[in-house]
């Protein structure tokens, strides 16, 4: 019987250390990766409110808010250009880490899921991390 309080209680103390687990392993920002092929290709990166938040060639690699606040993920769009090349778009979305999912999953941590990570803007990530682009010639 002794055994087994020792047990409940230290495996309640290591859920209550992966508390928040998003918040305790991952960052606000994460760096966004951009190549091409060619390079020196003229980047614009805006995020989903409109904001031009990069301007450059490629490679490049940008600093990116991974959130916009409470529950709210962000989602950018590259712009890609160089003459004799068609210009290319893409889209960069936030999705929720998987230490968010199944850290406060496995703990049963409800602060985390609605407190604590989200709050910390700390609940998503950016996917893809690295893009490659080939440019394609114009005809």
């Amino acid at each position: 019987m002794k055994k087994l309080k020792i047990l409940t209680i230290s495996a309640l103390f290591c859920s209550g250390l992966l508390a928040g687990c998003s918040s305790i392993v991952t960052h606000e920002t994460q760096e966004l990766e951009v190549l091409t092929n060619p390079e020196t290709c003229s980047i614009t990166i805006t995020d989903d409110k409109g904001n031009k938040v990069f301007e450059g060639y490629t490679p490049a690699k940008v600093e990116l808010n991974k959130d916009h606040g409470y529950f709210e993920g962000c989602v950018y769009d590259i712009h890609l250009e160089k003459g004799g090349f068609q210009p290319q778009d893409l889209v960069v979305k936030s999705k929720n880490t998987s230490w968010y999912v199944f850290g406060n999953t496995l703990n049963v941590f409800i602060p985390g899921w609605i407190s604590v990570d989200p709050k910390m803007r700390r609940m998503h990530e950016l996917m893809p991390a690295k893009v490659e682009v080939q440019m394609v010639p114009m005809e």
